[in-house]
């Protein structure tokens, strides 16, 4: 009976042993697998910010060089900019951001045409061609 008891014992002890093992290395998947979606999830914050950077650039480099920003412009735009901010972004997109604000929200009034300037029609073939000076 004393020897059942040993062999009883020894086999609680590796059945727990085994089992212990076995939550350890579970542990250590799941601690792994955590320190991957960690890093995944910092990527993708690393690359929302870095293509809400882009395209605040070349949104608000569009419309300085058209020298104004319709209103509905300014509403999206800036929407970005704050959650830009929100999300951690530095002031890389300041300066143009700022300049981009001061526009005014209306086209620019259209140059008269210069009556001086005369306009020369030039045939080639069977197409005519207008050149301007």
């Amino acid at each position: 009976m004393e020897n059942f008891m040993q062999l009883a014992l020894m086999a609680a002890n590796g059945a727990l042993t085994l089992v212990v093992s076995y939550a350890g290395w579970k542990l250590k998947k799941y601690q792994a697998k955590e320190a991957d979606r960690e890093r995944l999830e910092i990527a993708r914050s690393k690359l929302q910010l870095a293509s809400s950077r882009v395209i605040l650039l070349r949104e608000c480099n569009h419309y300085i060089r058209k020298g104004y920003a319709p209103i509905y412009a300014l509403d999206s735009i800036s929407e970005m900019y704050e959650a830009y901010h929100e999300c951690g972004g530095n002031g890389a997109v300041t300066g143009i951001y700022e300049e981009f604000r001061r526009l005014p929200h209306t086209p620019p009034e259209m140059p008269a045409a210069n009556p001086a300037v005369k306009e020369e029609r030039i045939q080639y073939g069977p197409f005519k061609c207008e050149v301007r000076p």
